[in-house]
This record gives structure tokens, C-alpha cells and sequence, in this order.
């Protein structure tokens, strides 16, 4: 018994223990994620003298970066005061100067690369100071040096809550930009690091149109559609996203590959890795959509249900989605003819493997889904009938009735001549039943001439 007490007090303490450990880790995460949330609203008069102190050496030396600070030239991990002087001087610089401002902004690009600098910086408002520097500035270079200090500063769970409502203006920005220029791929690069998490992932989903239309513009451009390819990658790895990717538009299989196939014709070794390259990107993204489609069509409980699936509804989907390029039988079986075993990566041929195999399986479950809806519509058909019409007798059933009750009337009426008969007898006077018997037969006979007869009133009950 001392035993067994022993041991409940050992787990209470235990359990006592773990919880304890627990709250301590969940509330110190939620201070973290409360700070990271913090707006760009930072009194910067607080470190206005040390700043001043700072300018003043800096006039001398050219530059913020020369003036001999470690966290102004990258060799040192920032203080929460180092990274809200680093912002500060983005409001500083922004009018006055732009040789500083763009020193300044290689400075925060450098910084954000290591993880505890992204927080720090992204907590003392640098990411929003940024985002409004991208729109008020139309100075090309400082551009892109913002867009390459956002692309390091996207890298972390806890920095990435700043670029909340960012995704939309960036698909804008990146289909306003000139093709093939350095400020549309850094945009294209930005939002393929915005898609490495999956806090954004909603805000491509509620603009899956206008990612559509800018898909259609990098087919210029092998760095540009290498990017895209990544985005839809990140994107496709989210099996939520998988019902909104198959209404996406201009990336039919075929042109892909065609697109590809250049690199068969060139002698250029570099060139045709780099094509592989984008191959196996756009093979990724249809393999993760198919997959999931597999999955999600196997998943279902049983047959009856298989039919139910959403997948398996092509109305919502605009005409060229992604949808039609893995349901579309015709579009399967070209799928075949297309991803032939004909290049040199054995990934690319063990993609293409997956992605046959998931379109057969699609194409199963379209037949097995055909096969009990018609079952379905039958048995609903047949059940409307029986609800709808009341059992009737069959006619064997009528006939057989009507013949048991005559039959019985036939007996009864035997039996009253026989007590007749025997009656008639013992008084030695001539017997009447043959009289009453042909009386009877002529009575039953006259049921020959009725025009309403067992057989002629079923049909009646039918109609």
C-alpha cells in the first residue's frame, strides 16, 4: 500500500512538473510572437542623440558603413537600440540622400541574413519602413536593394507576421516591372520566399487569378520561370492549396515541355541542366497536385461517397486550368505521349513515373465515380417508385383467391342439398336435389357472361 501511494505521489509531482514546463514554453512563445507583431510606430527620438553621435562620424567617412560599427558592416548580431538606429536611418536617408539610403539599405541586406538580426529588425519596424520605401521610391537600384533586404528578412517564422497583406501588391508590382530585369526577378524571388512558410500561403489563394496572369509573362525568361517554379512548388506542398492550384491557368503540361525541349537541340551542357532544372520544378508542383488529389479520392470511406468529391466537379474551374490537365482523358492520355523517358536525370524520369501513375489512378476513380453515380440514379429511381405506387396483388394471387372462394361456397352448398337429401328420402318422395344442384351450376355458370371478369380488373387497378 505504501508502495502504491508512493507511486501516485510521484506522477502528480510529475505531471505537476511537465505542466509547469509547458505553460512556461506556450506564454514565452506568445511574448515572442506579441513583440514580433509590434508596428513600426517606434519612438526614434529616444536614440536620437546616439544617432547624432553616429552622424557625425559618418559625414566624415562617407557612409554609415565606414564609419567602423560591427552592426553597420554585418560582423555582429544587433541589439534591440542597434536595429531601431539601423531603421531610423531609412526615414533619415530617404529624402536627403540616396547614395546613403541605398549604403544603408546593403547594410540591413547583409544584417538580415542571420536570424536573430530578421527578428530584431522586424521588431523595431524595418520591414514596414521598407515596404513604404518600395512605394514612394522610383529610384530603380534603391528598388532593388529594398527588395534584396525584404528576400533575406522573409526567411523566418517570426519576421514573416510583417508581410501580412504584402502578397497582392507584389504580384502587382512584379507584372509592372519590365520583363527580364533584375527588379522583376528580385519581386519574382520575393515571392517565392514569401511561399516557403505557409502564413501567406491564403493571400496567393484569395488572388489566384492574378497569379495566373503573371504566369503567363515569364515564359521570356529561364530565371524567371525557374522562380515561378519554386513559388508553385512551395505552394503545391500545402494540400490545402491543391482545390485553388486547379483553377490556375497557363501552365499546361505541353508547353512546359516544349518549352523544355529546347535544350535537346542546343550543345550547350550548362543549358540544357538549366532546362532540366525548370522541368523538374513544374514536374514537383504536378506530382504534389496530383498526389493530393489521390489521396484525397482514396480517403473516402467507400464508393458511394467517391462520387461526392469536389475534385471530381470540373464547373468551377475556368477554361485551360490546371484542373482539365489531370481529369481531361484526352489531356492524360497526351500526357503520356508528351513525358517520354528521353532525358538525362533520373529524377526527371522518376517524376515522370509518379505523375503517370497518379493520372491512371485519377482515371480510375473518374470510372469507379461514373460506374456509382449511374448506380445511384437507378436505385434512387427505383426507391421514388416504390414510395410513390402501394403494392398491388399479382394476378396468380387474384385468381388463386377468387378460386378458394368459390371452392368454399361450392361445399357449403353441398353440404345444405345433402341434409335436404337425406331429409326428402326418409319420407320416400322424389329427391329435389338434382334439381337444386342444376340450379346451383346455372347460377355459378352466369358468372361466364360477367363483363367485369378477375383478369379484366387488374389492368383497371394498374391504370
Amino acid at each position: 500500500m505504501f508502495h502504491r501511494q508512493k507511486l501516485y505521489v510521484t506522477l502528480a509531482v510529475s505531471a505537476g512538473v511537465c505542466t509547469g514546463v509547458g505553460l512556461f514554453l506556450y506564454y514565452r512563445h506568445r511574448e515572442k510572437l506579441n513583440s514580433s507583431k509590434t508596428t513600426s510606430n517606434i519612438d526614434y527620438n529616444h536614440y536620437a542623440s546616439i544617432r547624432k553621435i553616429q552622424d557625425d562620424q559618418n559625414e566624415a567617412s562617407g557612409g554609415p558603413e565606414a564609419s567602423g560599427m560591427d552592426f553597420l558592416n554585418g560582423t555582429s548580431t544587433l541589439t534591440a537600440a542597434q536595429a531601431v538606429i539601423l531603421t531610423g536611418y531609412l526615414s533619415d536617408y530617404q529624402m536627403n540622400n540616396e547614395a546613403k539610403l541605398q549604403s544603408v539599405l546593403t547594410t540591413i541586406a547583409n544584417i538580415g541574413t542571420f536570424s536573430e538580426n530578421q527578428i530584431q529588425l522586424s521588431n523595431a519596424g524595418c520591414i514596414e519602413r521598407l515596404r513604404e520605401l518600395l512605394v514612394s521610391n522610383t529610384n530603380e537600384l534603391t528598388q532593388r536593394k529594398i527588395l534584396l533586404a525584404l528576400n533575406n528578412l522573409t526567411l523566418n517564422d517570426i519576421a514573416i507576421t510583417h508581410f501580412t497583406n504584402f502578397v497582392p501588391q507584389m504580384i502587382q508590382f512584379c507584372q509592372t516591372v519590365a520583363v527580364k530585369s533584375l527588379l522583376r526577378l528580385y519581386g519574382l524571388n520575393l515571392l517565392t520566399n514569401m511561399s516557403v512558410l505557409e502564413y501567406l500561403h491564403d493571400e496567393y489563394m484569395q488572388n489566384i487569378a492574378e497569379l495566373s496572369s503573371l504566369i503567363a509573362t515569364v515564359w521570356t525568361s529561364n530565371d524567371e520561370v525557374l522562380a515561378m517554379g519554386k513559388t508553385l512548388v512551395n505552394l503545391s506542398a500545402n494540400k490545402s492549396n491543391t482545390e485553388n492550384l486547379l483553377k490556375l491557368t497557363n501552365v499546361e503540361l505541353k508547353s512546359i515541355v516544349n518549352y523544355c525541349a529546347a535544350a535537346r537541340r542546343s550543345r550547350d551542357d550548362d543549358e540544357i541542366t538549366e532546362f532540366e532544372d525548370i522541368l523538374l520544378r513544374y514536374l514537383t508542383f504536378y506530382c504534389n497536385i496530383a498526389t493530393h488529389i489521390v489521396q484525397d479520392l482514396k480517403y473516402q470511406p467507400g464508393l458511394s461517397t467517391l462520387s461526392k468529391s469536389t475534385f471530381l466537379d470540373p464547373k468551377p474551374h475556368p477554361a485551360g486550368a490546371l484542373y482539365f490537365e489531370l481529369f481531361d482523358q484526352d489531356k492524360q492520355m497526351s500526357a503520356k505521349s508528351i513525358l517520354r523517358p528521353q532525358y538525362s536525370s533520373p529524377v526527371i524520369h522518376q517524376y515522370i513515373r509518379r505523375l503517370v501513375d497518379a493520372m491512371d489512378s485519377i482515371r480510375q476513380s473518374q470510372f469507379e465515380s461514373s460506374v456509382m453515380m449511374i448506380n445511384d440514379e437507378f436505385h434512387q429511381s427505383d426507391l421514388t417508385v416504390e414510395a410513390s405506387t402501394p403494392k398491388k396483388p399479382s394476378m396468380v394471387s387474384s385468381i388463386n383467391s377468387i378460386e378458394h372462394l368459390l371452392d368454399e361456397l361450392d361445399k357449403n352448398v353441398d353440404a345444405d342439398f345433402e341434409d335436404d337429401d337425406q331429409t326428402i328420402l326418409a319420407d320416400g318422395t322424389s329427391s329435389p336435389s338434382d334439381q337444386s344442384r342444376a340450379s346451383f351450376l346455372s347460377a355459378v355458370s352466369t358468372n361466364d357472361t360477367n363483363p367485369v371478369s378477375p383478369e379484366k380488373s387488374l389492368p383497371n387497378e394498374n391504370n
